[in-house]
């Protein structure tokens, strides 16, 4: 099989669930020599600081000259070969009819009505045009496949799959637990369902709890008038951070804290149970699929109910129980898993399409 990726979502962010999960893939496929040809579509100039550590060895040519934010809402303008297969990293597709397209889906936001305004209708738009030139379909957990097949009933539920994102051998349990100060820590983006306002009260709410945000893009003007406001001299915001300190920061949190109101999986989960980092979080979406008996999963998104479950982490036979069953469910997770399957899922596709 030829296949041809490209490289769009390290335009599109800095770092991320997406970026960690296509650069994860790239690493892989990077290191296959002599079964399949891998030819990388490369837009030029990001900054993604997970794409950095792929050092691709594989073919690569570049993608179109246009800006990012008109290449990233059209289709692939590149001609492929014949039966080959185009993988995109964020809802592209090749308009050619003898080439498979695969389309992973990582949520469905838009279609929960859980982002609003014109993007909510531009992301919708644009994926359910990706969904109908799809070929096969990946998603990130059973929750996304089911609710996607509920919402789009022209696809073929034969030609969508779940495939589970892994998590990184770089966290790992260093065994050093000791919190002079102890912090809060919050990963990935903060709008809208992610609940970051909600988290700023519930750690105002704890006394001499500090709060260590980390990730997304850099503050807004209001969350940092708000941080100021309820946690003064009581947080720490870290842009980007790489992967190394996010484990150290994982062995050394009181918990993390995920008040999200939506996953598709809920990468940081996953990581931090690796670690042996608490997890305190929802029963949302994916979440119970990701997290199982390895998290305490809030019913109520108030500011109460997170308080009584984070003070509960003070009773060592809870944090003992969520060390066990939180490491032995991240054992579910594996990158390479998610990569033999993902090839299988190329081959099964392109062997139904030409036989």
């Amino acid at each position: 099989m030829d296949i041809f990726i490209d490289d769009l979502i390290f335009s599109l962010q800095q770092a991320g669930g997406i970026s960690v999960y296509w650069s994860e893939l790239m690493k892989r496929m990077n290191a296959v020599t002599n079964k399949h040809v891998v030819t990388c579509i490369s837009t030029q100039g990001h900054q993604n600081i997970l794409a950095e550590k792929i050092n691709w060895q594989h073919p690569t040519i570049a993608d179109n000259s246009l800006p990012i934010q008109a290449k990233r809402f059209l289709p692939l303008l590149k001609k492929l070969p014949a039966k080959s297969i185009f993988h995109s990293s964020y809802l592209r597709w090749c308009w050619q009819k003898d080439v498979v397209n695969i389309l992973t889906i990582h949520d469905l936001a838009p279609e929960k009505g859980l982002i609003n305004g014109k993007a909510k209708y531009i992301r919708q738009l644009q994926q359910r045009i990706a969904l109908q030139h799809a070929d096969g379909v990946l998603c990130v957990s059973e929750t996304i496949r089911k609710d996607l097949l509920n919402h789009y009933t022209f696809l073929q539920p034969e030609k969508v799959k779940a495939v589970y994102h892994g998590v990184s051998d770089a966290f790992y349990s260093t065994g050093q637990k000791e919190r002079t100060q102890p912090f809060v820590l919050f990963v990935g983006h903060r709008s809208g369902y992610k609940n970051f306002s909600l988290a700023v009260d519930v750690v105002s709410a704890i006394p001499n709890m500090q709060m260590m945000v980390v990730g997304g893009k850099q503050l807004t003007a209001q969350e940092h008038d708000l941080l100021n406001k309820k946690l003064a001299n009581r947080f720490v915001f870290k842009a980007t951070v790489d992967i190394q300190e996010l484990n150290n920061l994982y062995n050394h949190a009181f918990c993390l804290l995920y008040p999200s109101a939506y996953e598709g999986f809920g990468l940081p989960i996953a990581e931090a149970m690796k670690v042996g980092c608490p997890v305190v979080t929802t029963n949302k979406a994916a979440i119970p699929e990701v997290a199982g008996n390895g998290a305490l999963q809030v019913k109520e998104l108030t500011v109460d109910a997170f308080v009584e479950a984070i003070q509960s982490l003070q009773h060592q036979a809870v944090r003992n129980h969520l060390l066990e069953h939180g490491q032995k469910q991240a054992m579910n997770f594996s990158w390479d898993n998610c990569y033999n399957q993902t090839m299988a899922f190329y081959q099964t596709i392109w062997q139904a399409k030409f036989g």
